[in-house]
């Protein structure tokens, strides 16, 4: 047997191998470390993102053939992070939403944080459209942020893609730090609602269909990304995804969610990643997580003393979890909860309003660019 010409290969790669892959190595097995510690859905795109990252460093595997394929068809189309936001759709219940339409005022106070970083973004030399896909990354919606900077900055999907996905896979670490810092052991400890008025199905079912004619008509360039979530609930909705398995339906999310990783991984080469450009997109993406979580809890306390107390401003702390996690994740973020806590119907609200509001922001983003251009 022959060995020679991978001897040859062997020896080219050790030849070309620089201290920057050497980094980008170590970068890669931190967001395997990250994805495999958390274990959250964040964990789908960051485990196959970060083994692609050390397969393109390290010099036996390239960003063409199958992997070329993922990344046009998938990526650059918007293919894969729609399907994500479809699944996505399917799992969130905006039912305490439409109970209680004030929720939407924690949603819409998060979303202030992305036009900041937007601001910032200029301020610190971005393009305009470099900024605006960096400022997706404060909408805490990865798909979104994907299908957003692949049309306004491709040349900063990894970066991009990266810090959304890990801030995410972060967030509660920070929302627990930033709960302790901005609200008080009693506010912490307020009853949250348990039992929302009923929503008929009518309007379950005319949500989805309104709201999605209402941003086509205002915002045409952000229509495929609200259209993708608001079909995914339509579909929970009209009980048509009863057709599959729970199974199913979860597979055909990570599916999505582990290709489109695997593509960004390989999109992760030393020579573009390792840029001054690629710090303050990490450094902006930061800010604009903890400028989105302060600003909520804020709002909170304001709507808690406006209301004498009857609002817990903790629920806050649903802000940027995703649909499955909404309703199991929220109270220990804060600790201190008194066990009459109960299941927080308000922070599932309350979520689901960020998760709609963030993905709208996202599409106005990608409108208000395509109009100044």
């Amino acid at each position: 047997m022959d060995l020679s010409p991978f001897l040859i290969a062997l020896l080219t790669n050790l030849a070309s191998f620089t201290f920057g892959n050497a980094v980008m190595l170590a970068i890669g097995a931190a967001m395997l470390a990250l994805g495999v510690a958390r274990r959250r859905e964040t964990s789908l795109l960051l485990v196959p993102a970060g083994f692609g990252c050390i397969l393109v460093n390290s010099g036996f595997a390239d960003a063409s053939g199958l992997f070329k394929l993922v990344n046009d068809v998938g990526v650059q189309t918007g293919l894969l992070p729609l399907l994500m936001l479809v699944g996505a759709g399917a799992l969130v219940d905006f039912g305490p939403l439409l109970a209680y339409p004030r929720l939407a005022i924690y949603g819409a106070a998060v979303q202030l944080g992305i036009f900041g970083i937007l601001v910032l973004a200029v301020v610190w030399g971005f393009h305009p459209s470099d900024a605006a896909s960096i400022g997706t990354i404060g909408a805490l919606s990865g798909p979104a942020a994907i299908f957003v900077t692949s049309r306004l900055a491709p040349g900063l999907l990894a970066p991009v893609t990266v810090a959304a996905f890990a801030f995410m896979s972060l967030l509660p670490a920070v929302r627990s730090a930033i709960v302790r810092l901005s609200t008080t052991p009693d506010e912490r400890g307020r009853h949250l609602g348990n039992t929302p008025p009923p929503v008929s199905r009518v309007v379950r079912l005319a949500f989805p269909v309104l709201v999605a004619l209402f941003v086509s008509l205002i915002a045409p360039q952000a229509a495929p990304l609200v259209a993708a979530l608001l079909l995914g609930n339509l579909l929970r909705e009209s009980q048509v995804v009863n057709l599959l398995s729970p199974p199913t339906r979860y597979a055909l999310i990570a599916l999505a969610a582990i290709l489109l990783g695997l593509a960004i991984g390989m999109l992760m080469e030393a020579a573009s990643f390792l840029s001054l450009a690629t710090l303050k997109i990490f450094l902006l993406g930061l800010l604009g997580l903890a400028l989105n979580l302060t600003l909520g809890f804020l709002v909170g306390k304001l709507l808690s003393r406006l209301s004498k107390s009857r609002v817990n401003p903790f629920i806050s702390a649903s802000i940027g979890i995703s649909a499955t996690l909404a309703a199991g994740d929220t109270p220990p973020a804060g600790g201190n909860t008194k066990p009459t806590a109960g299941i927080p119907i308000d922070a599932i609200g309350a979520n689901a309003a960020s998760l709609l509001l963030g993905v709208i922001a996202a599409g106005l983003l990608l409108e208000l660019t395509s109009i100044a251009h």
